[in-house]
């Protein structure tokens, strides 16, 4: 039974990175796919170590979620960055399109791999914790918010269910947000102006 669970919420983390990678993408003009595709690279190399041939799933879940947004933002940025300033290789014109743009995802490559992947072996060789550990003690206070109602599950969850849909939402189109939030706000407006 625990096979669900492990190919849903077990995942999250990954489907949050290509999700925000994405629509931020989309939102720069870039290519979303590939920027969701960079996205994930940088955190299956910072949450998923090898360990005796097989990839950990410590992190793919619910705990890895901050890191795979700081991941699909600092990739996001980095692929805009480099457009920005037309930092690419450039072929010759006989080259085919298809081909010069995979050679313009070297570079975006290079430098997530260089940016991303020494400081997640900094961390495991000076302190011994994976990035997504190090991300997850600094969000602690944030986390730590639902303590006091460990004795019933319902308050301390109530927010993220009512917040998920939102936030989902947010992520795979900021135009299904502004309708949310103005199918909320409508009702709560008329309202105001009635009392």
């Amino acid at each position: 039974m625990t096979m669900p669970y492990f190919m849903t919420m077990g995942l999250m983390s990954i489907f949050v990175s290509l999700g925000t990678a994405y629509s931020l993408a989309k939102s720069y003009k870039l290519d979303g796919l590939t920027s969701a595709m960079l996205s994930l690279m940088a955190f299956l190399l910072v949450a998923a170590p090898q360990v005796k041939n097989a990839m950990s799933m410590e992190f793919l879940g619910g705990q890895g979620v901050f890191t795979a947004i700081i991941c699909a933002l600092w990739s996001v940025e980095l692929i805009h960055f480099l457009k920005k300033y037309n930092i690419t290789l450039r072929m010759p014109e006989q080259v085919p399109p298809a081909i010069a743009r995979s050679f313009e995802l070297l570079y975006p490559v290079i430098g997530i791999m260089l940016t991303v992947y020494p400081v997640s072996l900094l961390l495991q060789s000076q302190y011994g914790i994976l990035l997504p550990a190090a991300i997850m003690h600094v969000f602690q206070p944030l986390v730590a918010m639902g303590i006091p109602c460990q004795q019933s599950y319902l308050p301390s969850s109530l927010p993220i269910c009512c917040g998920l849909p939102v936030f989902m939402a947010t992520i795979l189109s900021p135009d299904y947000s502004i309708q949310f939030s103005w199918l909320i706000w409508q009702p709560m407006r008329h309202s105001s102006l009635r009392a």
